[in-house]
Parts: structure tokens; sequence; C-alpha cells
């Protein structure tokens, strides 16, 4: 069975390399949006926090995603951000729980109180 892998990788760069990191990362993002595999690959800035930024990214499987992490893309950036900035990385699948949570709210609330 295929299915599609979601990774999510925050970047923070030490204070004196952050324009060295943020020109990695959009090398690697350029790079990396035309590898066979890649459904999304985006590169967000913290609007509150300078040096800081989120790769949200979607791979059609697997292979894909470990055909990336073996290209070229991925190597360069590695090197180039390798003890300028540290990087967590998320592989995320989605949530499914056989526990039921029961909500706290009254469904009944929402009906009379405009919302249909």
């Amino acid at each position: 069975m295929t299915s599609t892998i979601t990774v999510v990788a925050h970047v923070t760069a030490n204070p004196s390399s952050v324009v060295e990191v943020h020109n990695a990362l959009l090398i690697a993002v350029d790079s990396t949006q035309s590898e066979e595999g890649c459904l999304h690959y985006r590169l967000y800035e913290d609007m509150d926090t300078q040096g800081h930024w989120t790769i949200l990214e979607l791979w059609g499987d697997e292979d894909a995603l470990t055909k990336h992490t073996l290209g070229e893309a991925y190597k360069n950036l590695s090197i180039a951000i390798d003890g300028n900035a540290t990087v967590q990385v998320f592989r995320l699948a989605p949530a499914a729980s056989v526990v039921k949570i029961e909500s706290v709210i009254n469904p009944n609330f929402w009906l009379g109180n405009g919302l249909p």
C-alpha cells in the first residue's frame, strides 16, 4: 500500500548565520520541488523570530522520501547548515485513535445560537 509521507522540519539558525542559512534553504527548496515524488515542499519563515523557519513537505511514498535524503539537494543543505543551525525533523502520520473522546460541549448548545 502506498501512502504519502508528511514531514515537518524546524530550522533555527545561529544568530551569526541567519543570512547563510536562509540562502541555503532557498537553494534547497528550488532544487527539491522538482524531485520525483515531491508533492509539496515549502519554506515558511517565523514572522516573529528572525532565523526560524519551518519546511512543510509531502512525499508520494517512503521511496520518494528516501531518494530525497540521499539526493544532492539534501546533502548540499546539510553541509551548508552544519554547525550554523539546529534542525528538528518530524515524520507525521494522520492521527488515529481507538479512544473516543467525549465532547465537553453539549451538541445541542449550537442549536438556537446562530449556527445550524
